[in-house]
């Protein structure tokens, strides 16, 4: 999940510390985080960035580093899949990541289209279909997404460069988590803002 600051020092949170700020201060976790939230009516999650140049640098060069592998193996003659599999087994654990408890259909519906096994299959019959995966992937984004992210999801459709495509996926969903954490936040504000007050009463 993406992360919070509390005073100088950045912290990241998972989307369960989130919800669980909602449910009193009997299962309270993240008690800097509920009242960052209770006291802050512009609270935001913000994406954590690396706090020194060397660590943005290690970053990219990582993160470069995969996107290149994968094309390389793309191009090569016959295609290798390696680092493929590698993606889309990312790319589901990132849509699980947006989603909350009630969305148990499009669970479902994102590990029957993101079959890891029968991806596997067809990469062993050399018959993987990137631009189809790539269609279902960006319709299930669709069904999740906030309205902000439609022009860019407009523009990943149109997309034709593999590596570019994919990419543009994964930065997008990251964004995704991102809206879906602050719309949670403004959702249950009002709960943790009543738990808050009775908490400082004790």
């Amino acid at each position: 999940m993406p992360g919070y600051s509390s005073g100088a020092t950045p912290s990241s949170m998972s989307m369960a510390e989130l919800m669980d700020a909602s449910k009193g201060t009997q299962g309270l976790t993240n008690m800097a985080l509920a009242h960052e939230i209770a006291v802050d009516r512009n609270f935001q999650l913000t994406k954590i960035q690396p706090e020194t140049d060397l660590e943005k640098q290690i970053k990219e060069v990582m993160q470069r580093a995969f996107w290149d592998i994968l094309k390389e193996q793309l191009e090569s003659d016959p295609p290798v899949y390696t680092q493929a599999l590698q993606l889309f087994t990312e790319i589901k654990e990132l849509l699980y990541s947006v989603l909350l408890p009630q969305h148990e259909k499009l669970k479902e519906k994102i590990e029957s289209i993101l079959d890891l096994e029968v991806i596997q299959q067809q990469i062993d019959n050399n018959c993987l279909e990137f631009d189809k995966y790539a269609g279902y992937i960006l319709n299930l984004m669709g069904m999740l997404c906030a309205p902000v992210r439609d022009e860019a999801l407009a523009a990943l459709k149109t997309e034709t460069d593999v590596v570019k495509l994919f990419k543009g996926i994964m930065d997008t969903i990251e964004l995704m988590k991102l809206d879906m954490a602050n719309f949670t936040i403004q959702t249950i504000r009002p709960t943790i803002e009543k738990e808050s007050k009775e908490y400082e009463k004790i």
